[in-house]
């Protein structure tokens, strides 16, 4: 009897009752889950193209209206760093991740897996991102070598770019914003092309409306030393001329740019007599009473 007591008090004091169970399981299986192996994916170069694609057109707006309100380059340009350094820290610091990495479903972590401190982010986006551009660009390049798709502003802070498991991949965007990237830089280019053309035309016709104009005038000039008046009457009322009957005024050439330089010229100069129409970023348009035409 003494036996049986001692076996049932072993058994009752070797298993956990079922009230015990129940409070150990959840530890437990949380301390696996904790321990567990999580696999990491790093985002490579061109999703994070895509996303940085994303950000630009956020950005867009708030960097046009800067453009506006700071007149001088050297004011716009750092207005527009310190828009982009704000929006990229404030966004990294509070949601690990900016619109257009959340639009790809990416996040910025430490290399240990922990969320990037604040001075992490401001030597991330400030001190290594400048860097990069002063690499021309090949600080982001080295995303498609490296053993952990970092960027040399990844290296600098030591952080990384992985796929957040909680965030859908869309890989159409990707795709998208490469096509729009390529289509805008593809108009660009052609919008230039255009505007340089169109502005070689019309400046070509500008400078052949103008020479014809003052053609013109040489030859009122020769009929003005004819008529027996002077030049010289052109500084006091733009007059070619002050012969009587003789009422032939000079042509206005500001409306296409162009100011005149006329110098005033009594009778025995008008041999020589000549003037010169000059336009800030175009060639001079020097007339001559002597050769006769506008060059």
């Amino acid at each position: 009897m003494e036996e049986q007591n001692i076996n049932v008090l072993h058994e009752t004091q070797s298993q956990p009752t079922e009230q015990s169970q129940q409070i150990i399981q959840p530890e437990t299986s949380s301390k696996i889950q904790q321990s567990g192996t999580i696999s990491v994916e790093y985002a490579g170069f061109w999703v994070r193209f895509a996303a940085s694609l994303v950000d630009a057109l956020v950005l867009a707006i708030p960097a046009l209206i800067m453009n506006i309100i700071f007149r001088q380059s050297f004011e716009r340009f750092l207005a527009t760093n310190v828009l982009i350094w704000a929006y990229a820290i404030y966004m990294l610091h509070t949601k690990q991740a900016t619109f257009g990495k959340m639009a790809v479903g990416l996040n910025v972590t430490t290399i240990d897996g922990n969320k990037p401190t604040l001075g992490k982010l401001v030597l991330r986006e400030i001190i290594g991102k400048t860097l990069d551009g002063l690499t021309i660009g090949i600080g982001y390049l080295i995303i498609m070598f490296s053993g952990r798709k970092q960027a040399l502003h990844d290296k600098i802070a030591n952080t990384v770019v992985v796929y957040d498991p909680t965030r859908k991949k869309r890989t159409w965007i990707v795709i998208l914003a490469i096509i729009i990237s390529v289509g805008i830089l593809a108009i660009g280019i052609l919008a230039k092309i255009i505007l340089v053309s169109t502005n070689s035309m019309k400046e070509k016709a500008d400078q052949s409306m103008v020479a014809y104009e003052e053609e013109r005038i040489i030859n009122e000039i020769k009929v003005c030393k004819l008529d027996g008046g002077n030049v010289n009457a052109y500084q006091v009322n733009n007059a070619i001329c002050d012969a009587p009957y003789h009422g032939v005024t000079w042509p206005d050439t500001s409306s296409l740019g162009y100011k005149l330089n006329a110098p005033a010229a009594e009778n025995a100069a008008l041999a020589t007599y000549s003037f010169i129409l000059s336009k800030e970023g175009a060639p001079n348009i020097v007339c001559s009473l002597a050769e006769g035409n506008c060059k």
